[in-house]
């Protein structure tokens, strides 16, 4: 719901064909460049955390955030990595619990490519919200000059191409700001106001 608002506000803000124009190219460059990354690392160890608890999702889509403990010789070992609070017979991952299974039907989907689709998502969608910020707070402002700063000269566009909550956190922040940002002159309707805390 707080997509579709976001997206008319930045087809209003933008013009259709600058939105649509701004989105597609920011799909297209993050598809380019992750199809050339191997498939089979992360950068930084934590994701591989964040894939544990999406395997388990999908395993167990009864209980998502319950992670089965190792099984050596038939018993369960309850020495686990410290990203994992051991509770009776599983454990639970410490860290953003609700990304892996938002991502567990990619990946069940389509393989370890799957864990890029929700991060890849995001920055695209991220993309339209910064245009309805920068409109918004600064109506002079030049739209390449957005366009380049949110893909070229931006951590976010790495964050794209990892399994890591980053992103999506970001967009999300991103859309609340541009449902709140009223045009100038305007203050943010309630509705505009709840819709943001959503």
């Amino acid at each position: 719901m707080a997509a579709v608002f976001i997206l008319r506000q930045a087809i209003r803000t933008l013009g259709t064909w600058a939105m649509w124009l701004t989105a597609c190219l920011a799909g297209g460059l993050i598809t380019v460049l992750a199809a050339a990354l191997p498939a089979d690392g992360f950068y930084a160890g934590d994701s591989g955390v964040k894939l544990i608890a999406a395997y388990n999702a999908i395993q167990h889509p009864s209980r998502p955030f319950q992670i089965d403990l190792p099984v050596i010789g038939g018993e369960r070992m309850p020495l686990v990595e410290r990203f994992f609070w051991v509770h009776g017979t599983h454990a639970h991952a410490l860290q953003s619990p609700v990304f892996p299974v938002v991502s567990a039907p990619f990946i069940a989907a389509f393989g370890i490519r799957g864990a890029y689709v929700v991060p890849a998502l995001s920055f695209v969608l991220l993309v339209p919200s910064l245009f309805v910020i920068a409109r918004r707070a600064a109506p002079d402002i030049s739209r390449g000059l957005v366009l380049t700063m949110a893909i070229a000269a931006s951590r976010l566009s790495f964050y794209a191409f990892e399994f890591w909550e980053h992103l999506p956190a970001a967009a999300c922040l991103a859309a609340a700001a541009a449902i709140v940002l009223a045009p100038r002159g305007q203050p943010a309707s309630t509705a505009q106001t709840a819709l943001a805390g959503y």
